[in-house]
């Protein structure tokens, strides 16, 4: 569905990644997001497109520098459109990814779309919720998996934690 955009008004693309790739800048995946939403904000005849990005925050935290600067946007009257490549770059906490995208956004006169789930917020979005809750669940299970992992190599008597400031390392 194209909807015609005030020429004044921004259309924010928001990019999310909660772990860096070594890359200097943005990641490989911030670069790919870009891309991809720079061409569906294109192919949809959107403009004023301005990129917000948290490249290495999680999506269980919405206290991250680039949602809070597109929110004082949003607050400020200056956005009326907010793209996300799917609804786990929103976020993935399942309560408040689900309240921004279904509440907030629709209460505030902004238009969300996450092309890659098929979400619009002026539609029908039955499998929306499923969505939300499979994004939680992801995060949930990754931490636990991450948990689990540093649990066993501290009961096989390995260093579990970053290095203290100014150590390496060692190569083994």
């Amino acid at each position: 569905m194209s909807v015609k955009q005030t020429e004044s008004k921004i259309t924010a693309l928001y990019e999310r990644l909660s772990r860096d790739d070594d890359n200097a800048g943005d990641s490989n995946s911030i670069v790919n997001q870009k891309k991809y939403l720079e061409s569906y904000a294109q192919q949809q005849g959107f403009q004023n497109c301005v990129h917000y990005t948290d490249d290495g925050y999680s999506g269980g935290n919405f206290e991250r520098p680039g949602f809070q600067a597109m929110l004082n946007h949003l607050s400020g009257g200056k956005v009326n459109m907010v793209i996300t490549k799917d609804l786990s770059r929103l976020g993935r906490d399942m309560t408040e990814s689900s309240y921004y995208a279904e509440r907030f956004f629709p209460e505030h006169g902004i238009h969300y779309l996450a092309p890659g789930n098929d979400f619009d917020s002026m539609g029908d979005n039955l499998m929306a919720p499923f969505q939300f809750a499979m994004n939680d669940v992801y995060l949930r299970d990754t931490s636990r998996k991450v948990r689990q992992t540093l649990d066993m190599k501290r009961r096989k008597g390995k260093y579990a934690a970053c290095p203290p400031y100014g150590y390496k390392k060692a190569e083994r």
